[in-house]
């Protein structure tokens, strides 16, 4: 018995909550009254106007900083196999080692 009262109480408060959600969209002005009547301060577009350009930029930088970690990547691995080449020479492999002696 306790579970027909619950399953009926769902229905109809379930029923009541689908009632209530569609009587507040259906008193909402439409579009047009809403313009007419909401008007934003000229202070508040401007900020609206710099924070989307910010955010514009933002993704230009993560774009501009993706590609820039990609290509010193590159000229890192192109530096050291062109430097391992070269000390397959032993006049370079003399410098490089007469240099590293210097140093330390």
């Amino acid at each position: 018995m306790n579970k027909i009262n619950d399953s009926v109480f769902e229905a109809l408060f379930r029923q009541a909550i689908i009632d209530e959600f569609n009587e507040e969209i259906d008193s909402i002005p439409p579009k047009e009254e809403l313009i007419k009547t909401i008007s934003f301060s000229p202070e508040f577009e401007l900020r609206m106007k710099r924070l989307f350009a910010r955010e514009k930029r933002k993704g230009y930088y993560k774009k501009v900083l993706f590609y820039s970690k990609r290509v010193a990547a590159v000229f890192v691995i192109t530096t050291t196999k062109i430097f391992g080449m070269r000390l397959f020479n032993p006049e370079v492999r003399a410098a490089v080692k007469n240099t590293v002696v210097e140093w330390y």
